[in-house]
């Protein structure tokens, strides 16, 4: 009797742990998908040469969508002049969004290609048991707090013309009338209109083209396209805190004050040089709206060399991912820098002149003095051994080395969970808010 209820048993145990696999697999496509090799799904030099160029993106993050439903969100924005969905891609939780912009200009087809490219490697980090596997980040760790939404082409019509000569548009007779039956079609960097949609964006005060043609026409006025409209209204709505512009070509960034500092970061990663606002001619752009707007940052890539007669050459594109195999995820990482951290005391406001920060593994630091006395403690400075003490009712409680504390404007910033154990406090992290509430410990 005894063996037959041990046999029960172990099958019941066999059959809950089949269970409990068969139900992590259907909720986290990561746990199948960790080793997958993307490059088995969506293949760049072959999309490169797809007819339709928009079918096979639109394809290519449909699939992606469809193997990872946990970790994206798919979704349309809008519509080109032609009736071409406009597609985002987001992956992460993050409650801050950056967006990461491609295919505005119709021959500038190779963004999307790297925007694509991008995606896929991010997944296959998101999704590993490696926190460092990209590009030495932590990528779940800064996509739990900054979601990457991805635009890879802004511009399919545009794109079709430059790569095809719009034959598989469905509107021929706007297109005949638009490029005034020129054939060669390559260089064409507006939409289906005629109308430069990075042009598009705000009043021009002075026009080089008065016209609809094969670029720099602004329109009629701002956002009198689908395709702005579109990038603009998503942008709003998502409440986006940072932009990722992607073009080509010259191997430059653009970049407006006060953001010089992500620029350079972004330089030093791609090797690209930096163009200075004095010497930014942009007008009507994208950029300059989203900057006027909302003053947060915006920068441009250049990717690729030379000047664009049309589409880069796919024989470039190594280069390109080399130099730019990280961008997104920096960029994030630097988004991700930038959020303010709350600092509360049970669970009320604790006021700070010197805001919190955050080290690059994401650990939270705080001024010592300021947050060490807030907290009733003293803090003793040695100034010969660079070394802090903290002392509470005259009883030293631990010293900060120098190695252990950060320096800034003349402040020493140390670890906020060490500073609070020390002084009879635990730290409740809320990843959504941003806030770290000091809770004092219960004494056994």
């Amino acid at each position: 009797m005894r063996k037959k209820w041990v046999v029960v048993l172990v099958i019941a145990l066999v059959a809950g742990i089949f269970l409990w696999m068969t139900d992590a697999l259907s909720r986290d496509v990561c746990f199948a998908e960790e080793t997958r090799d993307f490059s088995e799904m969506v293949d760049g030099r072959a999309l490169y040469a797809t007819t339709p160029f928009s079918q096979g993106i639109y394809s290519a993050l449909t699939e992606i969508h469809e193997k990872y439903p946990n970790e994206t969100e798919l979704r349309t924005i809008g519509f080109s002049v032609d009736g071409t969905e406009i597609l985002a891609l987001r992956i992460g939780v993050g409650k801050d969004k950056a967006l990461i912009l491609g295919g505005m200009h119709g021959r500038e087809t190779i963004t999307t290609i790297l925007l694509l490219d991008q995606i896929q490697q991010l997944l296959l980090a998101y999704c590993s048991s490696d926190p460092y596997q990209y590009g030495g980040y932590q990528t779940r760790k800064i996509l739990d707090d900054v979601s990457l939404w991805f635009v890879p082409l802004l511009n399919p019509d545009g794109a079709e013309i430059s790569m095809n000569a719009g034959k598989t548009l469905k509107n021929q007779e706007l297109l005949e009338r638009v490029t005034k039956g020129e054939k060669n079609l390559a260089s064409w960097k507006a939409n289906l209109n005629g109308v430069d949609l990075n042009r598009n964006f705000t009043k021009h005060r002075v026009s080089v083209v008065d016209s609809p043609g094969a670029a720099f026409y602004p329109g009629e006025y701002p956002f009198s396209q689908p395709e702005t409209k579109a990038i603009r209204d998503f942008t709003l709505e998502q409440d986006i805190q940072g932009v990722l512009n992607v073009h080509a070509a010259g191997e430059i960034i653009y970049w407006d004050p006060p953001y010089e500092n992500i620029a350079r970061y972004l330089s030093g990663i791609t090797g690209y040089s930096l163009v200075k606002p004095s010497e930014n001619t942009r007008m009507s752009t994208y950029d300059t709206w989203y900057w006027q707007t909302t003053g947060r940052p915006v920068i441009t890539l250049e990717i690729g060399k030379g000047s664009l007669t049309g589409p880069i050459p796919f024989a470039q594109y190594g280069d390109i991912w080399r130099a730019n195999w990280t961008t997104s995820l920096a960029f994030a990482r630097q988004i991700q820098k930038a959020q303010p951290i709350a600092l509360l005391l049970e669970g009320e406001e604790f006021p700070l002149i010197h805001p919190p920060v955050r080290e690059h593994s994401g650990q939270v630091l705080v001024p010592l003095r300021e947050v060490g006395e807030g907290l009733g403690a003293q803090i003793l400075w040695n100034q010969r051994e660079k070394t802090a003490s903290v002392q509470l009712e005259g009883s030293p409680l631990y010293v900060s080395e120098k190695e252990e504390m950060l320096l800034k404007q003349g402040k020493a910033y140390v670890s906020l969970r060490q500073l609070a154990q020390a002084l009879g406090y635990q730290v409740e992290w809320d990843n959504y808010t941003k806030s770290a509430n000091l809770v004092r410990r219960d004494e056994d």
